[in-house]
Order: structure tokens, then sequence, then C-alpha cells
């Protein structure tokens, strides 16, 4: 594996996410937050991959933009996404944005992905993590690369 930079995983993790965001949910990234007046609710899903390099990739996301991308995904209003709906989205999400990210950083490596799980945040874990904005509510991308316990 070649080493790669933290500032260039930020960058692939930037550029992977808004060619998935752009391409199977058909949302924009912003260059800046939407106004918010509280915290919302967050999805949290997470997954480890195995390979060279093996590691762990995270989103948290707002469950408004959670429910939003599952309508544009699945072709329904947001209003008839359930709760069940939107995490299910957010695992592929994840897979996608996996997939993304580690062709990026290894063209010509295999890696095998687990299924992604609802978690809490990463805790004492040493990420690569990455904001975006979407017109939802935010998306945190975190990429830990390197063994996982």
């Amino acid at each position: 594996m070649t080493a790669i930079e933290e500032s260039e995983l930020a960058r692939v993790i930037e550029a992977s996410a808004a060619e998935v965001l752009e391409t199977m949910f058909f949302t924009p990234v912003l260059d800046e937050p939407e106004p918010a007046s509280a915290p919302p609710p967050v999805l949290c899903a997470s997954l480890t991959f195995a390979g060279d390099p093996p590691g762990t990739l995270q989103i948290d996301i707002a469950e408004a933009a959670a429910r939003n991308l599952a309508a544009d995904f699945l072709g329904s209003d947001a209003s008839e996404v359930s709760a069940e709906h939107a995490q299910e989205v957010a695992f592929e999400l994840a897979n996608m944005l996996c997939g993304s990210i580690l062709s990026r950083v290894e063209p010509n490596a295999h890696f095998d992905l687990s299924s992604p799980e609802p978690v809490d945040r990463l805790q004492g874990k040493q990420a690569v993590s990455r904001q975006l904005y979407l017109p939802s509510g935010t998306l945190t991308v975190s990429v830990q690369l390197g063994d996982v316990p």
C-alpha cells in the first residue's frame, strides 16, 4: 500500500462524497451550511474493511438529510420515508462512499467490506473526517486507515 497523507485522504473523502451524492442521490454539496436553530437528530453508520489498507468508515448524517436522500434514492416524498428506510439508505450511502473512497486510495486493491451497522460516534480513534453541507442537514464522513481492533 502506498501511504496516504491526511490532507490527501481528506480531499479523496470530499471528492468521493460529492460524486456519490450528486450521481446516486441527486443532491448537491453546499459551500456553507443552512442556518439551524438546534442540533438535529443524527443517524450514524459504520463499517469496517479488510484489505491493504484495512480500516473503518463511519458516517454521521442529520436525520432530515437522511430522509431526503432516501426519498431521492427511492423516488418518493420525504414525508413518506420511515425512520427504518432512512437508516437503510444511510447504510447504503456508507457502502457507496466506502467503495468510492477505497477505489481512489488503492485502485488496484481488493477489499472486503462488512455490513454497515448503527453506531454511536467514533470515540478515541484517529480518523480523517470531513463535514459536508447538504440542503437538509450535514453529513460527516470519517475514515480510519490501519488495523481496527
